[in-house]
């Protein structure tokens, strides 16, 4: 099919759902937003988490894209939620395996020298699917 038939079409359905209230939903793979959860065990409590993505996010505010606290184990541990999209500096000057690695590195080593065995372990991937309303 011709480019500009297809953006015709694609014209088309856009004006005609939002003309009756209606949306596309759009899968995007963005390959810069590394997301995840460090996990901590029960004895570590809200404030100290909440102080610890405070500063995270005082320190970087660009890059933080969501710091969230949630549940993280049946016995009442907590997690810190993030989505960190990584700088084009990384990008530029290591691959993004590298540079996603680092990051998490440099803040995993943090987490182990703050909450030492309290920490408890993590979960993180990149990249990440992001759902987009057109």
């Amino acid at each position: 099919m011709h480019a500009s038939v297809v953006m015709y079409v694609f014209l088309f359905l856009f004006l005609f759902l939002r003309r009756f209230h209606m949306s596309i939903h759009v899968w995007h793979e963005d390959s810069e937003l590394i997301s995840g959860l460090w996990k901590f065990r029960s004895g570590v409590g809200l404030i100290a988490l909440q102080q610890m993505a405070l500063e995270w996010k005082h320190r970087d505010p660009d890059y933080w894209e969501r710091l969230y606290i949630r549940g993280a184990g049946r016995d009442g541990a907590l997690g810190i939620g993030f989505e960190y999209r990584l700088s084009y500096s990384d990008l530029n000057h290591r691959d993004r395996k590298v540079a996603a690695t680092l990051f998490f590195n440099e803040v995993t080593d943090e987490l182990k020298r703050r909450f030492g065995n309290d920490f408890h372990g993590y979960d993180y991937s990149y990249p990440t699917w992001v759902l987009h309303e057109m």
